[in-house]
């Protein structure tokens, strides 16, 4: 099965929304330590989320150039 370059991009958008939901889970285990005033764990998750959100962010901006990877091209084809 061949793929496109952008049903490729497709797949790392929906990898981005499932880095959102393990930033969600995150979220609320740092609440639940707090309130249990658990701070090694809070660090520890907090350290977690900050990778998640560094993967989520390093996701989306490989989605983003896969995206209009093609657009790219036309415009250089454009200015030539």
């Amino acid at each position: 099965m061949e793929r496109t370059i952008t049903d490729l991009s497709v797949d790392y958008f929906k990898a981005a929304e499932n880095m959102d939901e393990l930033i969600k889970k995150t979220t609320a285990g740092i609440k639940e330590a707090a309130e249990n005033h658990e701070t090694d764990k809070i660090y520890q998750l907090k350290q977690k989320r900050f990778i998640f959100y560094s993967q989520k962010r390093e996701l989306l901006n490989t989605a983003h150039k896969l995206k209009n990877y093609y657009n790219k091209e036309e415009d250089l084809l454009e200015s030539a």
